[in-house]
């Protein structure tokens, strides 16, 4: 459950009036607002609604206070925000109902058009508020949920880990490393671990997150441009800065100066500040960094918006093919300091204590906590200030390394401090920590478990989830580092198995480590080994389709019944659903297609799976699908579908369609023959163009 820190819940329980009201203040509040109605309580949400209700009521000052009206703007384009974010279907009543509105002209004019005395926007709030927690709710979830993606009814998995095997009470010797002052550098380790540091120098994770410069910076910032709709994007140097113009309807709308990258070896984001923009002086736009609305896809060589990256946008043009209301969103300032920080960089773990996110602390949150804790109110930032570096470093997971460089002492590969209450710490635990599945995956669970949107079996369908995916699955014995060394990186995403991947299922499944035992329990050939079935190709990756990190059963029924991506269909994609059944039955798999299941695979039980998939409602079953069919022997003679998946209503999807036919073909798209983020008529024309040209490309 979110809890909101104080400051929040005192001015959302409030009186919505601006009368003494501390503005700057409620910007905070607002921006800070983002509740995930899924973590959510009516109350909670109810209290963000109350938020918006006192922006509103501050709005009404604009006219009789206009020395505070940049303030009051900023209130407004605040509350937006929590809108934005999803707060709610409470919050999403109020704005939708009363027009929330950022620009400050727009607020000026709705002003001067309505007198205040007939705006009593509290009352009326509260009153929508009273009617839907009293009535509605859940219908009118479902109803102003609408700007989000069509998705699955969830099974919320207990993925509570068991607590490690250990005996003896916590060991207290004052060790101590995760204060500030426990921490050394990687330069500190890698004058004894030279090989291991020149191994994390060239991983990805030394990279996450840097200070924008010739080395670091990979976008084409040569003055290219991009055409997005209502918007042009010029991406260039200005001296030593990088910058990204925003051009609307002719003029200037946003310039942006670059300051910070996050990634390097696929894609590629920027955190900067905007320079210019409608905003007035003094707007926190020109002073927070925050993510730019476009990155750099470094294996395709091609700049894109943000929401071609990420399956969980929802659609970018309008029925009158106009993007508006995606360029306000992606124009919004994401603070960098509530999101990407959090997982890029290195900091204590004492601050990732303090924070009001679950997932940072790696272990879980039950297990261990600081005194200081009970009383500190949970933090939804990170003061770049408190970083102790950019990037992920070796400290980030083997913990502060004082006392093992000016002591010698053995590294220490759980947290731990006097004043740490860590009960399952102990003398055992600290010796076995290596190899304790429950330490090793606890500290990749700092960043690998990220809130994305989730399969019907509550596994994530994006990439960073990992670690949260694998807790609870069937093999809570896998460590990651049974088939990763986190000092080297990773294959490419998609890629053949790695025979050290199959051989960690087989240190617990020894009896099937003959090809011939393998043959009989998989009714499969050498081709297919026990990660096509168990750990299925399904999440979303930055450039491919990767495999999920929860090791199950390919006959899960809360994934057959609403169409989800199974693994014998993702090989068997000309098959029913109705065959996949039958053929599991031959397993023991006790399954049975209900009629109600057809609704999810295009009105038959009898159809190809693989057809279904690609006209799904939920969108990550489309994507999913287009990938497949790249792998599949099937492709070429699905190219005619997979080319209609290039006009799709959401961005990722038609990237990855993109990357679906090229792979196909055996050859890249021309521009000219086809550009995902062009608008829906020119869009259309090209794919009908590349349809006409599919004879003489199939032959």
């Amino acid at each position: 459950m979110t809890s909101l820190p104080p400051e929040l819940a005192d001015l959302a329980s409030a009186d919505a009036t601006p009368a003494g009201a501390d503005l700057s203040a409620l910007v905070e509040a607002l921006a800070a607002a983002h509740l995930d109605p899924s973590e959510s309580s009516l109350a909670e949400l109810a209290q963000a609604a109350n938020l918006v209700a006192q922006a509103k009521a501050l709005a009404e000052h604009a006219a009789a206070a206009p020395e505070q009206a940049a303030l009051i703007a900023s209130v407004l384009g605040a509350a937006q925000q929590v809108e934005l974010k999803r707060a709610g279907p409470l919050v999403a009543v109020a704005a939708r109902h009363f027009g929330l509105a950022s620009d400050e002209a727009v607020v000026r004019a709705n002003l001067e058009a309505e007198p205040v005395e007939r705006r009593p926007w509290a009352r009326k709030v509260r009153g929508v508020i009273a009617f839907l927690v009293g009535v509605a709710v859940l219908p009118l979830w479902a109803y102003f949920g609408r700007d989000r993606n069509p998705t699955w009814d969830v099974d919320a998995r207990d993925v509570a880990r068991e607590g490690p095997l250990t005996s003896g009470e916590q060991l207290r010797d004052g060790y101590s490393n995760i204060r500030r002052n426990d921490y050394v550098g990687a330069k500190a380790c890698g004058e004894c671990h030279a090989e291991k540091h020149k191994a994390w120098s060239l991983h990805p994770h030394s990279r996450m997150n840097l200070d924008a410069g010739p080395d670091t910076v990979q976008g084409d910032f040569s003055g290219v441009e991009l055409v997005y709709g209502e918007v042009s994007a010029r991406f260039e140097r200005a001296g030593e800065a990088y910058q990204m113009s925003l051009t609307r309807a002719g003029e200037l709308w946003r310039r942006y100066r670059v300051t910070r990258t996050v990634g390097s070896r696929l894609t590629q984001m920027y955190i900067g500040v905007q320079t210019e923009g409608p905003e007035p002086a003094g707007d926190r736009a020109y002073t927070t960094e925050a993510k730019l609305p476009f990155g750099y896809w470094t294996t395709r060589k091609r700049w894109l918006p943000v929401n071609y990256f990420d399956s969980d946008f929802t659609p970018d043009f309008d029925e009158e093919g106009s993007n508006a209301h995606t360029l306000d969103k992606l124009s919004a300032v994401h603070r960098w300091e509530a999101s990407c920080i959090f997982c890029h960089n290195t900091y204590p773990y004492e601050v990732r204590l303090a924070t009001q996110s679950t997932m940072t602390s790696g272990f879980p949150r039950e297990d261990l906590s600081l005194p200081e804790d009970a009383s500190a109110a949970k933090r939804r930032t990170l003061d770049p200030q408190e970083l102790l570096a950019l990037g992920i470093e070796c400290e980030a997971c083997h913990f502060g390394g004082r006392e093992h460089v000016a002591y010698e002492k053995k590294p220490r590969f759980l947290p731990s401090a006097p004043q740490l209450e860590f009960p399952a710490a102990s003398a055992q635990l600290v010796e076995g920590a290596r190899e304790s599945a429950y330490v090793v995956n606890s500290i990749c669970a700092q960043c690998h478990s990220a809130k994305v949107s989730l399969y019907p079996d509550g596994t994530g369908t994006w990439n960073s989830r990992e670690a949260a995916d694998l807790a609870g699955s069937a093999c809570e014995a896998v460590k990651c580092t049974d088939c990763h060394d986190p000092h080297l990186a990773s294959p490419p995403g998609g890629g053949p198995d790695d025979p050290r991947h199959v051989e960690a299922c087989l240190k617990c499944h020894e009896g099937l480590r003959p090809q011939a035992a393998q043959r009989a329990h998989s009714r499969h050939g050498e081709g297919v080994s026990c990660l096509d079935c168990h750990m299925p190709r399904r999440v979303q990756g930055l450039d491919a389709v990767i495999r999920t990190h929860r090791i199950g059963s390919p006959a899960d029924p809360r994934m057959l019944s609403q169409g989800g991506p199974n693994a014998c269909n993702l090989c068997h994609l000309d098959r029913s659903i109705a065959w996949t059944a039958k053929e599991l039955a031959q397993w023991g798999a006790q399954v049975a297609p209900q009629p109600e299941w057809a609704e999810h695979y295009g009105g038959s039980l009898e159809r190809p799976v693989g057809e279904a998939w690609l006209e799904h409602r939920v969108p990550i079953a489309r994507l999913i699908a287009s990938d497949a069919y790249a792998r599949s022997p099937l492709g070429r003679a699905a190219l005619p579908r997979l080319i209609e998946r290039l006009d799709d209503e959401n961005a990722v999807n038609r990237v990855f369609a993109l990357f679906a036919i090229e792979r196909v073909l055996g050859r890249p798209l021309r521009r000219e023959e086809y550009e995902p983020q062009l608008r829906p008529a020119e869009r259309r024309a090209r794919v009908a163009a590349l349809r006409a040209s599919l004879p003489t490309e199939t032959q």
